[in-house]
């Protein structure tokens, strides 16, 4: 992989539904993402490891839902993420 483009390569292309935050740990060279499963109903928070290219789904929907914006800080190996909740009212003021 090279920053300048001269090579391009696909590193996740199955069992992606709706990917929608992307977060890159430095140290460890793993890439870590949300996947908001909108079409598939799985929402999940998956990691690769760039160095040998395993997979492995770190959290799925039964702890994550609608995941938004992910961040790690390798230096403590920890991991955040957000979710957005969506509030339906039916109230009008008069």
């Amino acid at each position: 992989m090279h920053l300048n483009s001269s090579l391009k390569e696909s590193l996740v292309t199955t069992r992606i539904d709706n990917p929608v935050a992307l977060a890159y740990d430095w140290i460890h060279h793993n890439l870590y993402w949300a996947d908001a499963g909108l079409h598939s109903g799985r929402a999940r928070i998956e990691v690769l490891m760039l160095h040998n290219r395993w997979r492995r789904a770190l959290l799925d929907e039964s702890v994550v839902r609608n995941p938004t914006v992910m961040v790690v800080d390798p230096r403590f190996e920890q991991g955040y993420w957000s979710l957005v909740l969506f509030i339906y009212c039916d109230y009008v003021i008069p």
